[in-house]
């Protein structure tokens, strides 16, 4: 089912909009605004984020290409991979589900892939430690000597940012209901260990790797908040 096009409205979503298309001559219609709970996150095309990179000349490549299709959740996956200046190599994944096609301002559609790829290239390019989408902020480059180039599909994680990024995908599962709290009894995480197999054919988080992590996160956010009754058994 497509959905009604979503563009600026409020003065905050207008003034994003504005300072887009004075810093880079984009077409501001093109730009959209589609979490009610995050009002002020604009999404742009796959295109016009590119376009935005190549002209903040940080990069020395943009990549981007169709993952997988996720099902049991009817989502597909795009991942992006980027080089700045300094021969980094950041990769992100972006997830979108087939029911959130939007209409643009010029009456066509904007599908699901176009949706994930765009999320792909804005969260590899804020990886890098530019936010295409906040021409207002001092966007600068992390400097070469905090990290030195990886190979994006294998991130090696230490011990402690596992704990935040399983920590964190536990309560975003427990937000959505996939664990299940018992008074008295060990949590049901029947649910969540489903979902980690759907999609990585593992029960366990702990041998996820910092892609992984991202596209569960991903693909967990569409979903609806599940009612405290059902978080929550008697």
């Amino acid at each position: 089912m497509t959905q009604a096009k979503v563009t600026a409205n409020t003065i905050e979503q207008k003034e994003i909009v504005r300072q887009l298309v004075n810093t880079y001559g984009i077409d501001g219609d093109r730009v959209l605004f589609l979490k009610p709970h995050k009002p002020h996150e604009a999404w742009l095309p796959p295109d016009i984020l590119t376009q935005i990179a190549n002209i903040a000349g940080l990069f020395k490549s943009i990549d981007e290409e169709y993952a997988n299709y996720i099902e049991p959740l009817g989502q597909v996956v795009h991942r992006a991979t980027v080089i700045d200046t300094n021969d980094r190599i950041f990769a992100r994944s972006g997830v979108a589900s087939l029911t959130e096609e939007r209409r643009d301002e010029q009456g066509g559609t904007i599908d699901a892939h176009a949706l994930a790829a765009g999320r792909a290239i804005k969260a590899a390019l804020t990886a890098a430690g530019f936010d295409p989408t906040r021409p207002g902020a001092v966007n600068a480059l992390r400097p070469p000597t905090e990290a030195a180039p990886v190979t994006p599909h294998h991130v090696t994680l230490d011990a402690q940012s596992r704990n935040t990024n399983i920590k964190h995908l536990h309560t975003v599962a427990y937000r959505k209901g996939l664990i299940v709290v018992r008074h008295g009894e060990p949590r049901d995480m029947t649910a969540y260990r489903n979902f980690l197999l759907e999609l990585f054919d593992t029960e366990t988080s702990a041998v996820l790797t910092q892609e992984q992590f991202a596209i569960a996160i991903n693909a967990l956010d569409p979903m609806p908040d599940a009612p405290e009754s059902a978080r929550i058994a008697a």
